[in-house]
């Protein structure tokens, strides 16, 4: 009868043990956690990235500093990430988004430092590349929408990459095997968050309120938990004031969006990168005014995410490149070399002189006016729709004629049931 009575009496005990142990009075039972870095989360941030990682980071050593110091760019954003998701996996969310403030800081470090060198790098196809890199590697910051926006920022670094291995392949691999490890980094991003973070950076509810001073690299584990100590009753806590509706409203349109913290408005500006480089930059209206660049025939010009405005080029240049820009009116006058389009828009250029080459990567909605001068032009377009040539009707003054750029490339067997390629027009 002893023994039964023992038994209800433990059996007693170890339901209230559990009971005390979920309402949190007793230590957690996996305190020690804290510290590891076992998580499926962290273990998959591993598994697809460090491999590619190592062969960019090897190659860049083979290469040479210059690019040793553009990759360093790449891997710390790498490593912010995954100190990020280490800290998701252990602690609850911190305040005021604080979780983004290192991959940001990054980013934007990573590109001022790209255009403060422009002029001075020899991998030019290598830094443009890293520059697409900083932005995509912001994926984090962007909440629900990440996976689609990683998808189509991995195709803008490989207009660049694609550049790199036609350059070099079968004359320099170190320079291959570099655009190979970050292309391969790259892509394995969506995977993951796919598998991982789909919906946002996940925290931990039950951990430990994280701090901004957590997600810098190479920070200290989060602190253990404590165990309680008995203590005095705590007075009732006094109760919050209610959240005005429109906190309320800009709360949970805030958390539906994903969006991550704003940034701020681009400042626009003409600025000269060194001696043979200008930067027109994120003009939203108006025409910049290009006195002060003081344009010369070896310089090269880089119009970057510019909107509705208008821009005129009244000199000869040696190249010039438009990116990430939309709703923009373009007039060039002579290019000695390409006139670079990329990730460009619903945009008019209207050719002024003799241009001999145009590329377009990943452009839409363009409308390229041709003049007489330029009747020689060769145009080499890549994942872009919608571009149609314009150019002067020899039967009608002052009329042009229409072409549209083909779009599509038709493969099939042959008779020798070997395959071949065409361009494929719709009559």
């Amino acid at each position: 009868m002893e023994a039964k009575q023992l038994q209800e009496v433990v059996a007693r005990l170890e339901a209230v043990a559990a009971k005390l142990e979920k309402c949190g009075v007793a230590a957690p039972a996996a305190a020690v956690e804290e510290e590891t870095e076992d998580y499926p989360e962290v273990n998959g941030f591993d598994d697809s990235f460090k491999a590619p990682l190592k062969k960019m980071e090897d190659a860049a050593k083979a290469i040479g500093q210059e690019v040793v110091d553009m990759t360093k760019l790449v891997l710390d954003l790498f490593a912010a990430t995954r100190r990020l998701v280490l800290v998701g996996c252990r602690c609850s969310k911190p305040d005021n988004n604080a979780q983004f403030g290192v991959i940001t800081k990054l980013s934007q470090a990573g590109m001022e430092y790209l255009n403060k060198n422009f002029s001075k790098i020899k991998n030019v196809n290598i830094l443009k590349a890293v520059n697409e890199a900083m932005t995509l590697l912001t994926w984090p910051t962007i909440g629900a929408s990440a996976e689609n926006f990683a998808i189509e920022m991995t195709g803008s670094v490989q207009c660049y990459t694609n550049k790199i291995v036609m350059q070099y392949r079968g004359k320099d691999e170190n320079q291959v095997a570099w655009t190979q490890g970050l292309v391969a980094a790259c892509k394995a991003i969506p995977t993951f968050i796919n598998d991982f973070e789909k919906g946002g950076i996940k925290f931990n509810p039950r951990g430990p309120k994280a701090t901004p001073e957590m997600f810098e690299i190479g920070a200290a584990p989060a602190p253990k938990k404590e165990e309680p100590k008995k203590a005095e009753p705590a007075p009732a806590p006094t109760p919050a004031p209610a959240a005005k509706p429109a906190g309320k409203a800009a709360l949970l349109g805030g958390k539906l969006a994903g969006l991550g913290p704003k940034v701020p408005p681009k400042t626009p500006g003409v600025k000269r990168m060194g001696d043979l480089q200008v930067q027109i930059e994120y003009f939203t209206e108006g025409a910049p005014n290009l006195e002060e660049a003081k344009l010369k025939n070896e310089d090269i010009v880089n119009i970057y995410a510019c909107k509705n405005t208008e821009i005129t080029i009244p000199t000869k240049v040696k190249a010039v490149s438009i990116l990430n820009s939309e709703r923009c009116i373009i007039s060039p006058h002579d290019i000695i070399g390409t006139l670079e389009l990329n990730a460009v828009k619903k945009t008019k250029i209207y050719i002024e002189g003799v241009v001999k080459t145009i590329t377009c990567d990943k452009c839409d909605g363009l409308e390229i006016y041709l003049n007489e001068q330029s009747a020689n032009l060769q145009l080499i377009s890549s994942l872009s729709t919608g571009i149609n040539l314009e150019y002067p009707d020899p039967n009608d003054e002052g009329g042009y004629i229409e072409h549209a750029v083909p779009e599509q490339i038709k493969v099939q067997f042959n008779k020798e049931r070997t395959l071949e390629h065409e361009v494929y027009v719709h009559e």
